[in-house]
C-alpha cells in the first residue's frame, strides 16, 4: 500500500546518500513524485557528519544505506530507515560474474554480507566474503582479498574506492528507485508513528503538570519516576532532590515500600506533612501478578477546606441559609424535649455533630436548628447527601468537618 505523497512531512526527513549515483535515483523518484527531501551525500563517517548536521537543523528521522546507514544509527542519536539492499540488487551484480574465472569476494557489513551468501548459493558458484564492523577495516579487508588473490571486490563505495587505490577490478553495489520508495514510505509511518507518541506524552505531561492532585510515582525498585509540580509544592522538596531517588529517602512519612511490598491499594489515608494535611491514595501498579511499582496520588485537605469555605460564601450569597430553628420543633415527649436540649448545647461548641436516626425523623431540622443556635448562624448552610460520597472518602470529609 503507498502512502500520500501529498503529505508535507518530508521537511523533518533528511537522506544520505553514499553515493551520487544514488543521490540522482532519489532525485529522480522526488520529481516524480513532488516531493523534496535535503539531501546530503557522504559515505560511512561523512554521513555520520552530515546525519549530524541533519538533526541540528530540525530532522527527525534519516534515510540511508548499507554501511553508512549503519554506523549513523550507532552514534548519532536520531532515526534510520535503511535502504534495504535487496535479493535483486545482489544477483544483479553477482550474476554479472558467474561465468567467468575471476576470483570474487563480497566486503560489507552483515547485512549485505548475509544478502550475498543466499544468492551465491543460489547461482551456485563460490564467492570469498570479508565482513566489516567499523568503517577502518575495510582498508585491512581489501589488502587481504589482494593479497589471497581476489580479482574483483563487491562491495560499498569504500569498498570499491579502496579497490580502485588497489588496481583491483570492482563492483558497486547499487540500489534502484523501488528500493528508495520503500525506504521512504517507510520513514512516513516512522514519522507518524512518532508524532503520534509525542502528542501522546505531552497530553499526558499537561495533564500530570496542571492536574488539581499531587502525583508521585515509583518503580519496582522505589525509585521515583514521577513527582508533578503539585507534590513539589506540597512537600516543598525540589523536583532534583526527589527524581531518581528512593522514596522513602526523601519523601517524609511515606508507606509506599509497604504497597510495594504487599501489592494492596491504600485509600482514603490522612497524612501530616509540613504544614499541609493530606488524603492519599496509594495504588500498586501490577503487570502479570508483578508489582512493578506504585503510583500516589493526593489533595491537600487544608486547601480543600479553604475552597469549600468560598463555596459556601458564595452560596451563602443566594439564599442558602437554614430555615428552621428549634421553634419549628413540635412535640412534647421527655425524649425530643431531651433530644433539643443536647441540641443547643452541642450548638454552643466547635466540635462535629453527628445526628443519627431512621429516615424522616427530622435529622435535617435538628442540624438547621443546630446551626442557626450557633454562633455561625450568619454563614452558610449546605446539606450534602452524603450517600453519594464514595466510602474511601469518608476520613478526607471528617477531617475537614471537624
Amino acid at each position: 500500500m503507498r502512502m500520500n505523497w501529498g503529505i508535507k512531512m518530508y521537511d523533518r526527513i533528511a537522506f544520505i546518500a553514499p553515493y551520487e549515483d544514488l543521490k540522482k535515483i532519489a532525485e529522480e523518484v522526488m520529481g516524480e513524485k513532488g516531493i523534496y527531501l535535503d539531501t546530503y551525500v557522504g559515505d560511512l563517517q561523512l554521513g555520520v557528519d552530515s546525519a549530524i548536521k541533519a538533526k541540528k537543523d530540525g530532522k527527525k528521522i534519516v534515510i540511508s544505506r548499507g554501511g553508512t546507514a549503519k554506523v549513523i544509527q550507532e552514534q548519532v542519536d536520531i532515526p534510520v530507515v535503511e535502504i534495504k539492499v535487496t535479493g535483486y540488487d545482489l544477483l544483479r551484480v553477482l550474476n554479472k560474474y558467474k561465468y567467468t574465472q575471476k576470483k570474487v569476494a563480497v566486503i560489507g557489513y552483515d547485512n549485505v554480507i548475509s544478502g550475498a551468501r543466499v544468492i551465491a548459493n543460489i547461482l551456485g558458484f563460490t564467492v570469498e566474503y570479508f565482513p566489516v564492523d567499523v568503517e577502518h577495516e575495510v582498508v585491512e579487508k581489501v589488502q587481504l582479498a589482494y593479497d589471497i588473490g581476489i580479482d574483483v571486490i563487491i562491495g560499498d563505495t569504500v569498498s570499491v574506492r579502496t579497490a580502485y587505490s588497489m588496481g583491483m577490478e570492482y563492483e558497486l553495489i547499487k540500489s534502484g528507485k523501488e528500493a528508495f520508495i520503500n525506504a521512504y514510505e517507510e520513514a512516513q509511518k516512522l514519522y507518524e508513528a512518532i508524532e503520534k507518541e509525542s502528542e501522546k506524552k505531552q497530553r499526558y505531561k499537561t495533564i500530570v503538570n496542571f492536574i488539581e492532585e499531587g502525583i508521585i510515582a515509583v518503580n519496582k525498585n522505589e525509585e521515583v519516576i514521577l513527582y508533578n509540580p503539585v507534590a513539589e509544592k506540597i512537600f516543598e522538596i525540589p523536583r532534583e532532590k526527589v527524581m531518581y531517588k528512593k522514596a522513602s529517602d526523601v519523601i517524609p512519612n511515606t508507606r509506599i515500600p509497604n504497597v510495594l511490598k504487599s501489592g494492596k491499594s491504600e485509600l482514603g489515608y490522612i497524612q501530616h506533612t509540613g504544614k499541609s494535611v493530606i488524603a492519599t491514595n496509594r495504588v500498586p501498579i501490577i503487570v502479570e501478578g508483578e508489582v512493578r511499582g506504585v503510583v500516589v496520588t493526593f489533595q491537600d485537605i487544608t486547601r480543600i477546606q479553604e475552597v469549600e469555605q468560598r463555596i459556601r460564601k458564595e452560596l451563602h450569597k443566594k439564599g442558602l441559609t437554614a430555615k428552621r430553628t428549634f421553634d419549628h420543633i413540635i412535640g412534647e415527649s421527655k425524649i425530643i424535649k431531651k433530644a433539643i436540649e443536647l441540641s443547643k448545647k452541642y450548638a454552643e461548641t466547635d466540635s462535629t455533630i453527628l445526628l443519627c436516626g431512621e429516615s424522616g425523623t427530622g435529622k435535617e431540622v435538628f442540624a438547621q436548628a443546630i446551626h442557626n443556635y450557633s454562633r455561625r448562624r450568619n454563614n452558610p448552610f449546605v446539606a450534602i447527601n452524603c450517600a453519594a460520597i464514595p466510602g474511601n472518602l469518608w476520613k478526607g470529609v471528617a477531617w475537614y468537618c471537624k
